[in-house]
């Protein structure tokens, strides 16, 4: 009974990590050229641009953005079906109290992620 128990909590704890590695990296990827001002501000500091490869550069950084969005909507669907699953899993193993605790902490991250994408 204790070594499935463990075997219960380990695998939510993977599901977590995982969960957290691919929100990350999905975060990384679309919010990245939200900066791109900076990016080509950078390489125009360092190459040297005409307003010609300025212009093309930016264009290509925006069809990259479109293709990461597009990508980002075919598997979004089931990162969140993951993420809810895990977060099911989850529950299961608090105990009343947490779970109160557990649902404030997922809206103040809601809450969070809602303020940095306005």
């Amino acid at each position: 009974m204790r070594q499935s128990k463990n075997l219960a909590i380990a695998f939510l704890f993977g599901a977590v990590l995982v969960g957290g590695a691919l929100g990350f990296s999905a975060d990384r990827v679309l919010t990245r050229d939200r900066q791109k001002p900076k990016s080509i501000d950078l390489l125009d500091s360092r190459l040297h641009l005409s307003s010609e490869q300025r212009a093309q550069i930016n264009s290509i950084l925006d069809d990259r953005q479109r293709q990461f969005m597009l990508t980002y909507e075919t598997i979004k669907p089931k990162m969140d079906s993951i993420r809810l699953h895990a977060r099911d899993q989850m529950r299961q193993v608090l105990t009343a109290e947490q779970r109160v605790q557990f649902e404030q902490l997922l809206k103040e991250l809601s809450d969070s992620t809602k303020r940095r994408d306005e």
